[in-house]
């Protein structure tokens, strides 16, 4: 049982089975007439969970998918900060392996790189200068990474 089963489970029961498997979730809720359910981790609300319970009806708290891409995407976060002009760190988009490396070998200053969508808590590394260097680029999430400076404009 994992660390955050065991604490979880002096005043809930955990159920076997695939969280981001939303319709089977919600069809075991629906079968155990649970009155009400709280979502944690990251992949089932990516996934759309909240999206189904609310189609049936079902009582839940959580965001809806749509809502949820504020912190499954690190892109999509970041992209409507700077739409809104929320201040935030400086960063670039890559899509390129290559792209990313040369930018980060070449930058003068600490970077924290990212990658963008679900990485489960592992999708940050950092590259100081002079080396850069990237422990897992591209190695968690989706296809772009993040690179988050010192405040400036874009």
């Amino acid at each position: 049982m994992p660390a955050w089963e065991r604490g979880i489970s002096q005043i809930a029961e955990c159920v076997p089975g695939d969280p981001k498997d939303v319709k089977a979730t919600a069809d075991w809720a629906e079968g155990q007439k649970i009155d009400f359910t709280v979502v944690g981790p990251e992949a089932p609300l990516a996934a759309g969970i909240v999206d189904e319970f609310l189609s049936r009806g079902m009582a839940i708290f959580g965001p809806q998918s749509g809502a949820a891409r504020i912190e499954t995407s690190k892109a999509f976060m970041r992209d409507l900060v700077a739409k809104y002009g929320v201040p935030a760190p400086a960063y670039r988009t890559f899509t390129d392996p290559q792209s990313a490396k040369d930018y980060v070998t070449h930058e003068a200053r600490p970077l924290v790189v990212k990658a963008d969508g679900l990485a489960a808590g592992k999708g940050s590394s950092f590259a100081a200068p002079p080396r850069g260097g990237l422990r897992h680029p591209f190695g968690y999430g989706g296809a772009g990474l993040r690179e988050r400076g010192r405040f400036r404009d874009h």
